[in-house]
């Protein structure tokens, strides 16, 4: 839809996941004693699946008041079953059972037939939850994580809702891709209070900064790469456990859907095949991350927190393993990838670790030119 249409056509508006429409709930409740919204008023709300009590309770007193109230339930499966699905259904049942309590008038449409007066209208509508993409600027001069300020309080905030939900319902709740210092502190202090909250974060966020961005696809991904107050957060959360693993957001695009530079491109890029090299060379070669740590976040913690068989290296076992060398020193060269995407900031970089061997499942899988 076009967001412009629809900031013209309601006195408010609420869109959770993305960076720039005009509110979220939390801070419009704080509007409601002062401002004019009451009958006769449009609220919308966009991209939820679910509510925290909290954002119940704005949405009930607008419901109150007599406000024409718009809710958007993000759902990626019309068809029924998947997890989204069942979670909208309930939060939809939800408001609609309060609403009838209080002899408030519903209706229950898809999205293209929305538009009705006087009506609580709750409805689904296909891949309406959408994640903000991170802010480019056109010009390579211009390069600055600041010229998208609300970026790093848009993801916070979205960590926060998640670890509310996860208080209120005791779920089990895994954070990808995290990136600032914000969302380290707001895990930590869940995991401080034992709630059952993992995370992870990716090789380029523990080593780059914003001061490394260059015009090119290799550097575009979502989360963007952050600030050096940034990357100093992730790597303390590495090294004190927050962050329990690293994985690599492995994103094999096309040389044409990386070639519009920083600006143009689509978000992501490829790690797999040096992952490990430039976290070896960045953190632990430099004394910065323990080589104990770095493993164990790319092997044994993951295991763990995803109940995978183990795979302990032991006579009878099926081998899952890798075979990795410290002193292969050697220059990152993605035209070799054997990945079908190529983009990587790291092209280039000179390393001293080298995977030659991995067997998975008791089979060689891939193995160093020369080595067999």
């Amino acid at each position: 839809h076009d967001l412009g249409l629809v900031l013209e056509a309601y006195d408010a508006v609420v869109a959770n996941g993305h960076a720039d429409p005009t509110d979220r709930l939390t801070r419009l409740a704080r509007q409601i004693p002062e401002s004019s919204l009451g009958r006769g008023s449009h609220v919308y709300v966009d991209g939820f699946t679910d509510f925290t009590a909290q954002e119940r309770r704005v949405l009930e007193e607008l419901l109150l008041k007599g406000v024409d109230l718009t809710v958007c339930l993000g759902c990626d499966d019309l068809k029924g079953g998947s997890e989204i699905f069942e979670l909208c259904r309930i939060t939809a049942r939800t408001l609609l059972a309060f609403a009838k309590e209080k002899g408030i008038q519903t209706q229950v449409r898809r999205w293209e037939e929305t538009g009705s007066k006087n009506a609580a209208l709750v409805y689904y509508a296909d891949n309406m939850f959408s994640y903000s993409s991170a802010v480019y600027p056109e010009s390579i001069e211009n390069i600055s994580i600041s010229t998208a300020p609300d970026m790093s309080a848009e993801c916070e905030f979205a960590a926060a809702r998640a670890v509310e939900l996860v208080r209120e319902t005791g779920c089990r709740y895994h954070v990808c891709h995290v990136s600032t210092k914000e969302s380290v502190e707001l895990i930590r202090r869940a995991k401080q209070e034992g709630l059952p909250v993992s995370c992870e974060t990716a090789p380029h966020y523990l080593l780059l900064t914003d001061a490394d961005l260059r015009d090119s696809g290799s550097f575009r991904m979502n989360p963007p790469i952050r600030s050096a107050e940034d990357r100093e957060a992730l790597i303390a959360g590495l090294n004190d456990g927050t962050i329990e693993v690293i994985a690599t957001d492995h994103a094999p695009h096309s040389a044409e859907e990386k070639s519009g530079g920083l600006a143009g491109s689509l978000n992501g890029i490829v790690g797999l095949e040096c992952a490990f090299p430039v976290l070896y060379e960045g953190l632990v070669k430099p004394g910065i991350v323990p080589l104990e740590t770095v493993l164990s976040a790319m092997t044994d913690n993951p295991r763990r927190l995803f109940g995978l068989k183990s795979s302990e290296i032991e006579a009878g076992n099926e081998a899952n393993l890798t075979v990795i060398s410290l002193d292969s020193p050697h220059v990152i060269d993605s035209g070799r990838f054997i990945s079908k995407g190529h983009a990587t900031p790291f092209d280039g970089q000179s390393v001293s670790a080298e995977i030659l061997l991995t067997v998975c499942g008791g089979r060689i899988v891939y193995c160093a030119e020369g080595l067999l």
